[in-house]
């Protein structure tokens, strides 16, 4: 007589943490290119100040009052005269 043969399932069990795994990825990369990712800061309206445009000079930095600490006051908080090595590096 003949073994009736069983139905094997349409997925082993060894397969089912990679289908989860990729589900993931797969969910994760939709987010990724379809999801809203802007940040929103709320403010309060009195707070702020809007004047319209106006005709002129545009700069793009602010003018500060201050003093450059040249590389000279650098050497001597750190100790005085960096001396130069001499030789060959290598050896």
């Amino acid at each position: 007589m003949d073994r009736v043969i069983e139905n094997k399932r349409w997925i082993k069990k060894k397969y089912i943490p990679y289908l989860v795994g990729g589900a993931l990825a797969l969910i994760l990369v939709i987010w990724l290119i379809f999801g809203n990712h802007l940040s929103t800061l709320k403010v309060d309206k009195r707070l702020l100040t809007i004047e319209p445009a106006q005709q002129g000079q545009f700069n793009d930095y602010v003018r500060v009052n201050g003093h450059d600490h040249s590389t000279q006051s650098a050497r001597e908080r750190h100790g005085g005269r960096k001396a130069r090595r001499r030789g060959s590096y290598g050896t």
